[in-house]
């Protein structure tokens, strides 16, 4: 396995949450990593926001959710946001992807 690959595999995504206005949250999701990744999955268990996630770009699969920006694939060092409503800040975190070096 190729140092590149351990790297991104195990450190290369950030997820940072802020808070927006009253109640409305942005979470900005970082690829550091020089390589695409697919199927990104963020854990998702017990959240719940008041209006759907802007842009619709998280498919909540029970306790999962699944990355659906762009096919699923988040380029090399791209950035994804998106908002959410709630009451509360939801700590997301990364629990899978794929590295997709060519």
């Amino acid at each position: 396995m190729s140092k590149i690959f351990l790297l991104c595999a195990l450190f290369s995504l950030s997820l940072i949450t802020q808070v927006r206005v009253q109640n409305n949250w942005k979470v900005t999701i970082t690829n550091n990593c020089n390589c695409a990744q697919t199927g990104v999955k963020l854990d998702c268990k017990g959240f719940q926001a008041v209006n759907t996630v802007n842009p619709p770009y998280l498919e909540k699969q029970n306790d999962d959710c699944l990355i659906t920006y762009n096919g699923g694939v988040l380029g090399p060092k791209a950035q994804l946001v998106f908002t959410y409503a709630s009451d509360s800040q939801f700590g997301f975190r990364a629990i899978s992807s794929t590295v997709a070096c060519s």
